[in-house]
């Protein structure tokens, strides 16, 4: 999840052309072939430390079923037995067979298959910290020869030609012998993963902690392959999840409202650190979008008892929705709301959130009394036995839209298109 908010941070910056931040820049080729000197200090332990491991590589042991002609099976168990007399693929065994494997035959009730499955025990090279070191690699390589085609363009500032000309066959000697490395066999049937973090094998195993200290410096000289990912704590990982879906929304903004982006970049341009994002995110006027003439996307909005600028209100206590989504009138007041409230939460925990959208969409009313709430959705990583989000925003109940990393990347887009479809249409206020 922080590498995916890390990554459409990213995408944010260049998409609404903004310059990164010196306090968060990490790329630059100057800041490169000085920092080579760290790549140059902890090269030979890395590749020392990975030929090892190439050596003799940790491993899992996994178990594959295959379909194996009945007579050259060559472990055969109870559960390949059960699942061929419930199988249909079986018939009457004929006298040879009764012969040759009579106990095989009365297990089978007297019928014979032609194919069972028969488990087989393997080991296997394909664990995190195995598709980690990979991963690192192919990273490491692209990065060096990104450094060398600057290089050899000149791109370097002021560095003196002979010194650029030194780094430049250092960078294409340990190019080399990062190809050689990955070639290594254990490495053939990996995918690769971008993601580097400890594991218990990477503090204990001499070998993998060795390479895992080598790759944290290294990458500590050349910059994180993603971007610098925001600094939250275990125990605020809901915080986390809502600057993740507030982030993913800003995306589907951007694309979805080519004029917003400058907005949006104003908004991402005060987060001069990465631990700051979720407060810079939250702080007052910076959360508000234009995104229409008449659509504006709010952060943290606050919502008491006396009327805001655009006319909502709660009658008793402060609401504060995490996203709202308003439509607004041609004297500048709200007509509609949707509001998308994510929740870190699962079972009777997710119960709780839902009964906050319904609060709000009673609780927020206009200054005649109006309800505007059209739609209130909540956004949790797992999907609970209750309607979820199915391409419309539902607007008798609180609906549920099932947000988690990895899983569909369309969704904010989705629900970006259903609220605004629903704003669009006439609602009681109008």
């Amino acid at each position: 999840m922080a590498a995916e908010t890390a990554r459409a941070t990213l995408a944010l910056y260049r998409l609404s052309a903004v310059t990164l931040p010196a306090e968060v820049r990490a790329s630059g080729i100057r800041c490169s072939i000085v920092t080579l000197e760290l790549l140059r200090t902890n090269f030979e332990r890395l590749e020392r430390a990975i030929s090892r491991i190439a050596d003799s590589p940790a491993r899992v042991l996994a178990s594959i079923s295959h379909s194996v002609d009945l007579a050259r099976v060559r472990r055969l168990d109870d559960r390949a037995i059960l699942a061929a007399q419930r199988s249909s693929k079986t018939r009457q065994a004929t006298d040879r067979e009764r012969a040759v494997a009579p106990r095989l035959v009365r297990a089978l009730g007297g019928r014979w298959a032609e194919n069972v499955l028969e488990t087989r025990h393997h080991e296997s090279m394909a664990i995190y910290e195995n598709r980690a070191i990979a991963g690192f690699l192919r990273w490491l390589r692209s990065t060096l020869a990104s450094i060398s085609d600057r290089v050899a363009a000149g791109g370097v500032g002021d560095l003196p030609a002979g010194t650029a000309k030194l780094w430049a066959m250092r960078v294409g000697s340990w190019r080399n012998r990062l190809t050689r490395l990955s070639r290594r066999s254990m490495f053939d049937e990996l995918a690769p993963d971008p993601i580097l973090r400890a594991t218990s094998i990477f503090r204990m195993h001499p070998d993998y902690a060795a390479a895992f200290a080598a790759m944290v410096a290294i990458r500590a000289g050349l910059g994180p392959s993603v971007a610098a990912l925001p600094d939250v704590p275990v125990d605020r990982t809901y915080k986390l999840y809502e600057i993740w879906c507030y982030v993913g929304l800003l995306a589907a903004v951007a694309e979805m409202f080519p004029q917003s982006r400058t907005r949006v970049s104003e908004i991402l341009q005060g987060c001069s650190l990465p631990s700051v994002l979720g407060t810079t995110l939250a702080q007052g006027g910076s959360s508000n979008i234009q995104l229409a003439g008449d659509l504006v996307l709010t952060y943290q909005r606050h919502i008491g008892c006396n009327p805001d600028s655009e006319g909502a209100m709660t009658p008793l206590v402060e609401a504060v929705p995490d996203i709202a989504l308003s439509r607004l009138s041609a004297d500048g007041l709200c007509i509609g709301m949707v509001i998308l409230d994510p929740k870190y939460r699962a079972g009777p925990s997710l119960n709780d959130g839902i009964r906050d959208l319904h609060a709000y969409r009673d609780a927020i009313v206009s200054s005649k009394g109006a309800r505007l709430v059209r739609a209130a959705v909540v956004l949790a990583p797992r999907p609970m036995k209750l309607p979820t989000f199915a391409g419309a925003m539902p607007e008798s109940v609180p609906g549920i839209a099932v947000a988690r990393p990895g899983h569909d990347p369309d969704i904010f887009k989705k629900l970006l298109t259903s609220a605004t479809e629903l704003l669009q249409t006439p609602s009681e206020t109008e």
